[in-house]
């Protein structure tokens, strides 16, 4: 069965880190995508996959084609709002006006995500403004690194 502590614990580890938009330096600099696919990589015991293979060039902010093009190693169910429901590990996409943003959830209630104005932090699911721009979920495979 998949560790959930282990999977809060390594989202904590990165808590303060500061915003970098395509950077993945664990206190140095991440952005969104790249700290939901480092997190779910160390949790699942995974080499890293080049981080050219997912970059967006151009682009200061993650796009939701691109997200889902990313995650399709670890997740195969797509669900809009609305259908099952959010589980520690999925992946939720957010659209808040024309930016597209993604967070991990760590435990039933919580996210973890990065902020430019804050950096990595972790906040409540319930807490105004996240489920009424949730875009998708991103349901984990239970073939995800042969952990799951």
């Amino acid at each position: 069965p998949p560790d959930f502590n282990k999977l809060n614990a390594i989202a904590r580890s990165w808590l303060g880190t500061p915003f970098r938009a395509e950077a993945c330096m664990k206190g140095r600099g991440v952005d969104c995508k790249f700290l939901v696919l480092a997190i779910i990589d160390e949790w699942l015991g995974l080499e890293p996959a080049p981080r050219r293979f997912f970059k967006n060039p151009g682009s200061r902010y993650a796009d939701d084609g691109f997200i889902q093009t990313a995650f399709e190693r670890f997740y195969s169910d797509v669900y809009q709002h609305g259908d099952p429901p959010v589980l520690p590990g999925d992946a939720l996409s957010f659209k808040f006006c024309d930016v597209a943003h993604v967070g991990l959830v760590i435990d039933r209630n919580h996210l973890v995500h990065v902020l430019a104005t804050d950096g990595v932090l972790i906040d409540r699911l319930d807490a105004p403004g996240f489920m009424d721009n949730l875009v998708h979920v991103y349901h984990l495979r239970v073939d995800a690194g042969g952990t799951i």
